[in-house]
């Protein structure tokens, strides 16, 4: 095994959609990336994406679709390389119009741990005024140089491990399979077939998982041990069992094919469900485990039922996507226990999932007239409701302009501020804000209060 590694230490984007200049630290373990709608979240995970697809398109037997969309040959969009306005030293790119001068090129590069740098650059055309305007690259020697290490050890038959590498994103979705696929191919850098297609159906985890149990079949009668497990197969159940409450027996069954669990949910007992069957929370996140589970088995066979501390880099779009409240507040905390060895690198919309995450792993992400990447101060342990306000800049009750609630609650309080609490006008505001909600804590808040001013105490 080699104690390199492929971490991400940093990613510099240029030119790329909405992003003419960042440079992002990521950390080794978790990096979350927040902010509003168009902010760049999603961005800078294709971004991510575009430069790790370096890596795919290297290793044998994984061709150019393997890398990120059928419509993205090197990575790239058409559409990402977008018309530059320089700002200081971040620049922000707005969509190009008609007559509008597109930048000269888009750049991702990227910095391992260890050092190792390369960028993937696509250029606006090949004109010599264009490419006289391209900053030198990085190129790939140093990455194919680590990589070919790895390839040739692998080939060799060495234990060497392979890094694994995934993208899940929103539209990240389930689907049952009709008939097996007996001619699949689940050698070692198959693991990374689609690792970067975000829409990714899932179907190869089934597939696998189906033929695993096959041999497992097989022996345990060559063993005639009836209780025989498969190793690198009971990795993938022991991440699904951590991963999942309550769930146990995660298995294939045939006519049809499909993928089932039994779920005890304490109120019916034990219960068996198809993917199908599960809740959305359930399923997505059953599903992006089993399949993160299955890549480091299948990469990585020689570590056996220690197959899930594969090194692995993953990017989560929205990864609190369909999950209750109480479930976002602990899924990267399981994640990141589940696969110890994995550099998350994710997006989310909940304050709740942030509550449990130290804010050093915590990016926000601000867009007026450029982007601009910051670290939070405060998260660990504190309340969700101080999260939305001060790092979503989302405010902890609905805006007054679409609810009567808050409305009011603000026309009384100013009212108490200038010492008429106890005035006509007050009291049927209060009646109404009894008849709306009488047991929010602001109104009991609203009554010390008004006694404090009533007989004017400090």
């Amino acid at each position: 095994m080699t104690n390199e590694t492929l971490k991400l230490s940093h990613i510099t984007i240029e030119n790329f959609r909405a992003i003419s200049k960042l440079d992002l630290p990521l950390d080794p373990q978790l990096t979350v990336l927040v902010g509003n709608n168009a902010a760049g979240k999603t961005t800078i995970l294709d971004a991510i994406a575009v430069g790790l697809s370096a890596v795919i398109t290297h290793l044998p037997e994984l061709s150019d679709r393997d890398v990120y969309s059928k419509e993205r040959p090197q990575g790239f969009r058409s559409n990402d390389l977008q018309q530059a306005m320089v700002s200081d030293d971040l620049v922000v790119t707005e969509s190009p119009l008609s007559g509008i001068k597109q930048a000269p090129y888009v750049r991702v590069t990227v910095e391992s741990m260890d050092g190792v740098i390369w960028d993937m650059t696509k250029e606006r055309d090949q004109t010599k005024r264009t490419l006289a305007e391209i900053p030198p690259e990085k190129r790939l020697n140093q990455l194919h140089d680590f990589l070919d290490q790895i390839i040739n050890d692998v080939q060799d038959g060495k234990p060497t491990d392979l890094p694994v590498i995934a993208y899940y994103g929103t539209e990240r979705a389930v689907l049952s399979l009709s008939q097996r696929d007996f001619n699949k191919n689940f050698n070692r850098f198959n693991a990374l077939e689609d690792a970067l297609v975000a829409t990714q159906p899932f179907q190869g985890m089934i597939e696998w998982f189906a033929f695993q149990e096959d041999l497992e079949r097989r022996e345990r009668e060559q063993r005639k041990d009836f209780e025989y497990r498969r190793p690198i197969l009971e990795a993938v159940r022991r991440a699904i069992s951590q991963m999942i409450p309550g769930s146990s027996e995660p298995r294939t069954l045939i006519n049809p094919l499909r993928f089932v669990v039994t779920l005890n949910s304490g109120e019916n007992g034990p219960e068996m469900l198809s993917l199908e069957q599960l809740s959305d929370g359930y399923r997505t996140t059953l599903a992006l485990v089993m399949d993160l589970a299955r890549r480091m088995a299948q990469a990585n066979p020689h570590r056996s039922e220690k197959a899930i501390d594969s090194e692995a880099i993953v990017l989560i779009d929205e990864v609190d996507l369909h999950l209750h409240p109480m479930w976002q507040q602990h899924i990267l905390v399981d994640l990141m226990a589940t696969f110890a060895n994995t550099q998350f690198i994710v997006t989310t919309h909940s304050p709740q999932l942030l509550t449990t995450i130290k804010p050093k792993h915590i990016v926000r992400l601000e867009r007026e007239h450029e982007v601009i990447a910051e670290q939070v101060m405060s998260s660990y342990g504190a309340e969700s409701g101080r999260l939305l306000a001060e790092i979503m800049e989302v405010d902890e009750r609905p805006p007054a302009a679409v609810n009567e609630f808050t409305r009011l609650l603000e026309q009384y309080y100013k009212l108490i501020e200038r010492n008429e609490g106890e005035s006509e006008a007050a009291l049927k505001l209060r009646s109404r804000l009894n008849e709306l909600s009488v047991n929010d804590p602001d109104l009991i808040t609203a009554d010390m209060e008004i006694e404090r001013r009533r007989y004017g105490l400090q």
